[in-house]
Order: structure tokens, then sequence, then C-alpha cells
């Protein structure tokens, strides 16, 4: 689907697309970093084995994965801080505007919108709702990876602002890369060359003694 602002415009209180865009665009290639290194990581996983664990267990690796990697690359850097108060890892980035922006990373759907939100202070997290350690005015925004649609390949990395479980403000790519290594794909065996028939035309002493006989 594509990407923009779902709404008239953006609801009171959080950034604007372009806003948001501009505060984490620092950030943009590293975030990016942490994603790619999560997904090959999962690949150096024995494939047979990969093949016999649910999707579920590859997010839940991938996304250990990509915040180890977040972690060491965020660690040290001006204007950002880790945090894993609530029971998951998020950046805190503050602008040199002083905007305030909550990066969670976490896979997103085909929509865009973040997934496996199950306990109510998940749900009270993307409502935008007051949660204890989280300040109030910050923009909430979710950073993750979409697969493609066979599942095998990472197609986009997102970062999108939603309102509860079901309604997205607006996400926009940040994609470092057009594409992210994925699983190998067998290639067709080779098909033998084949060309059209030649038809062959009579020499002008063919065709002279035609006429003879």
């Amino acid at each position: 689907m594509p990407m923009g602002c779902l709404f008239d415009e953006t609801p009171e209180g959080y950034l604007s697309e372009q806003d948001a865009k501009r505060v984490i665009a620092p950030y943009s290639e590293l975030l990016n970093e942490a994603w790619r290194d999560g997904w090959e990581d999962w690949l150096s996983f024995d494939a047979v084995k990969r093949s016999r664990l649910l999707p579920r267990t590859r997010a839940c690796s991938v996304n250990d994965f990509a915040v180890a990697r977040a972690r060491q690359l965020f660690g040290d850097r001006p204007g950002v801080r880790t945090c894993d108060e609530l029971g998951f890892f998020k950046l805190r980035i503050r602008s040199p505007e002083d905007e305030l922006v909550i990066v969670r990373l976490k896979r997103l759907g085909v929509d865009h919108l973040a997934r496996n939100i199950k306990t109510k202070q998940q749900k009270d997290y993307y409502n935008h709702a007051p949660v204890p350690g989280i300040p109030l005015g910050a923009t909430r925004l979710t950073v993750g990876y979409v697969l493609d649609a066979t599942q095998t390949r990472v197609e986009s990395v997102v970062a999108s602002l939603q309102l509860g479980l079901r309604d997205l403000i607006y996400s926009f790519g940040l994609d470092a890369e057009p594409d992210i290594k994925g699983l190998p794909v067998p290639l067709p065996p080779d098909m033998p060359e084949v060309r059209p028939p030649v038809r062959l035309k009579p020499s002008k002493k063919s065709q002279e003694s035609g006429k003879t006989a």
C-alpha cells in the first residue's frame, strides 16, 4: 500500500509526517542497519531448522537480533537514549528543536501497523494514552520491517505512527537500499534455446533447372 498520511491532517499532539522524517533522518541508516543485521542473523540459522519454526518464532528472533544491534549502534549516540522500561526496548530521540520521539522496534504488517499487541499496557501505548515512563507529548513511532508476499524477503523498513490497533496516521520508508538480502530463491532449470525454423530459398540454378524440365 502507498505510504503517507491516511488522515486529512495529522491529529493534534503528534509531529507531522514531515517533522517526524526530519527528526529521525540522522538515524535512518542506523535503523536500517539494525534490521538488516537482524534479518541476516536469522538467515545464518540452518535453513532446514528454520523451516520447522513458526512465523512467531522468526519474528521474535529477528526482533531480538535487531534490538541487540540497535543497542550497539545507539549506545553512545548524541541525542539518543536507549530504554528498556515497560518491558520492551525503545529509543528516545530528541531533536535540536527539542522535539521528542519515542521509537519502538517491531515487525509491521503490509498495512504498516504493529503486530502482536496483546497487553493493556501495549494497547494504551498505541492509543497514546498516558503510560508511566513515556513523556507526555512525545510522538510514538514504530520502526519495523515489512516482509514480501512470500514471507522470505524483507521488502522495506518503515516508520509508522498509528492510533490504536487499526488506524494508521502516516508511514514512510527509511530504506537505505532498494532491497534487503532474503532467502535464496532457486532458479528455473536451463531451457534449450529454441530457434524459429529457417526456410531455405531455392538457388537460382535449381529454379532454372525447374523451368527447363
